[in-house]
């Protein structure tokens, strides 16, 4: 079994708010408690050990009992905030309340793993460290600090750190570093739970399927009964009928057995593979993801071998088996909302693209060469057209101007109603894939050379360009879209790749269909989520900042959209001349 050791970080205990925890044996908790004194604080510090020590605790969801119990046993006072773990090795079950938060430091990099009302678990791996603490210390220093203070730090170093950079003395801070390392010592390796139980095969039914032969003419000679014969004869009938009888039944409840054995095994088998993928799921979401696949093959064996007939435990191996994927998945399937119809402009309107800024978009008819600008908020919608638009492929928007690129003619912007160049073609230009605009500067995705060109704006116009990208990065010939927040997001077919200051930055996503197509990727400054359409699967996905998946919203109308974007908290889709809403929340 892993060692496990730790340091407690306590600074400015109030006399108004309780801070507290434990760290015993794999039991790891802090807790901050307003209006409530030291002695009450440490009599429900005394509850939460004797409860832990006596619990049995097997799965998140007894983990999760346990620490209820544990509050309501202790009576502990609104409002509080919590963080919790306890180690079933290897696995490590997570829970947090209020402000509570749990932080991982993993091979450098550090990663929060649940705040709020949240549970989670996984697998720990050797080194790994996790804080567990609530949002206070994280509002004392930047975030960039706080995980150099983790930075494959023990716990004593990590608390003499966050010592020296915090000055709160009229504060109550808690935080508590664990640190995991390999075993000393050799330890007899178990079976996790959840590694399905292998059973025999059910034989196959052992009577023989007889055949009667064809009719024939019969040879042998004709006999009469008297009445004694007659009786004899009805005698061996009824014996010779209960015997078949007694044969039958026996068929039937040995066939009923066996089904119901089947039936058996494998329910016992599925529960503990979406017990396991419920339990690695927040870590592990692949691992999950192909545990949940295992159950939908075992369930669809079983159908195999019932055959048509209705079971009843089979509908509520399927129902839990659904229910297990939308929690593991968090798939939200959404209808869309008709926002505007182009039609009450120009009858044969029909959009290709849509862009935005802030409340302000723009929707590009590439058929009739005309731009339309309206606003996301009020609806009002202006008409514009010209002449070098019909050739125009990509679109920007910023403070109110449109930037287009023509592939022949260069870049181009409509301010007002007056259309100026802004930038000759390039010869060095390859395939453009992209195009934005940040910081007034206009950034260019070349797929064909495989790089982002920057022009910065200067007084009377744009620099050279310069390539923002340094160093070493993946390759870029498959690359479909440009999104920019202050640092560069760009989307491959697979995945998305992110650049800060031009230089490759942490981006992992760990998506729960090996099948995602990156159709484009979408980030702003003003949101602090990332977003990605896959068109293909009729997905939205919702990332974290640093690629972390969070859930993904599903509409049938995600695969006909002709373009897509994001604006406080509404996916805007364009298809054709009407655009539609589809809510995050």
């Amino acid at each position: 079994m892993r060692s496990a050791d730790s340091a407690i970080y306590i600074q400015g205990e109030q006399d108004s708010q309780y801070v507290g925890y434990v760290a015993q044996d794999y039991y790891f908790m802090v807790i901050r408690i307003s209006n409530c004194s030291f002695e009450e604080g440490n009599n429900l510090i005394q509850v939460a050990r004797e409860r832990l020590n006596d619990a049995v605790i097997t799965s998140l969801l007894e983990f999760e009992k346990t620490i209820e119990d544990i509050i309501e046993a202790a009576d502990i006072p609104i409002p509080f905030s919590l963080a919790t773990g306890v180690v079933l090795d290897p696995i490590l079950y997570l829970k947090t309340y209020n402000e509570g938060e749990i932080y991982l430091e993993r091979e450098g990099k550090t990663h929060l793993l649940l705040k709020g009302d949240t549970s989670a678990s996984g697998y720990i791996k050797d080194n790994d460290s996790f804080f567990f603490t609530t949002h206070d210390i994280i509002d004392r220093m930047p975030l960039v600090d706080f995980a150099e203070c983790l930075k494959h730090k023990k716990p004593q170093v990590v608390v003499q750190e966050l010592t020296n950079k915090i000055d709160a003395p009229n504060e109550s801070l808690v935080g508590l570093s664990v640190h995991f390392s390999a075993p000393q010592q050799a330890s007899v390796t178990v079976a996790p739970r959840g590694v399905p139980v292998l059973t025999l095969p059910v034989k196959d039914n052992p009577m023989t399927e007889y055949h009667l032969p064809l009719k024939q003419k019969s040879t042998l000679p004709r006999f009469s009964f008297d009445k004694k014969s007659v009786i004899r004869y009805g005698i061996l009938f009824i014996i010779l009928i209960t015997l078949l009888t007694g044969i039958y039944l026996g068929y039937t409840r040995r066939s009923t057995s066996e089904r119901e054995k089947k039936i058996r095994v494998t329910t016992e088998t599925i529960e503990e593979q979406l017990t396991q993928a419920a339990d690695v799921a927040f870590l592990n979401l692949p691992r999950a993801m192909m545990l949940l696949s295992d159950s939908k093959a075992e369930i669809a064996k079983l159908k195999t071998d019932l055959g048509t007939q209705k079971n009843t435990s089979v509908d509520r191996l399927e129902q839990l088996i659904q229910e297990t994927e939308a929690k593991i998945v968090k798939k939200d399937d959404k209808t869309p909302i008709e926002f505007y119809d182009l039609t009450l402009e120009d009858k044969d309107a029909s959009g290709s693209i849509l862009i935005h800024d802030g409340a302000d978009a723009v929707i590009f008819d590439q058929n009739k060469g005309v731009l339309y600008s309206f606003s996301l908020t009020k609806k009002s919608i202006t008409k514009k057209t010209n002449s070098e638009l019909r050739n125009a492929k990509l679109f920007a928007l910023s403070k109110g101007d449109i930037y287009f690129y023509v592939p022949s003619g260069g870049i181009f912007k409509f301010s007002d109603s007056k259309v100026v160049k802004v930038l000759e073609p390039d010869p060095d230009w390859g395939t453009i894939a992209d195009m934005k605009i940040y910081g007034g500067n206009i950034y260019l995705l070349d797929q064909g050379k495989e790089t982002v060109y920057k022009y910065v704006a200067i007084d009377s116009g744009y620099g050279s360009k310069s390539s923002y990208l340094r160093g070493e990065y993946p390759a870029l010939k498959d690359a479909g879209s440009l999104a920019i927040d202050s640092s560069v997001y760009i989307s491959l077919i697979d995945r998305v790749i992110k650049f800060t200051s031009g230089t490759p930055d942490s981006f992992t996503t760990q998506y729960p269909d090996s099948s995602t197509v990156t159709t484009r990727v979408i980030a702003t400054k003003d949101d602090e989520k990332v977003y990605v359409w896959d068109k293909k699967n009729s997905a939205v996905y919702v990332l974290g900042k640093d690629g972390t998946y969070e859930k993904q919203v599903r509409s049938s109308v995600f695969a006909k959209a002709n373009d897509v974007t994001v604006f406080e908290g509404k996916i805007y889709l364009l298809l054709k001349e009407k655009v539609y809403t589809v809510s995050l929340e």
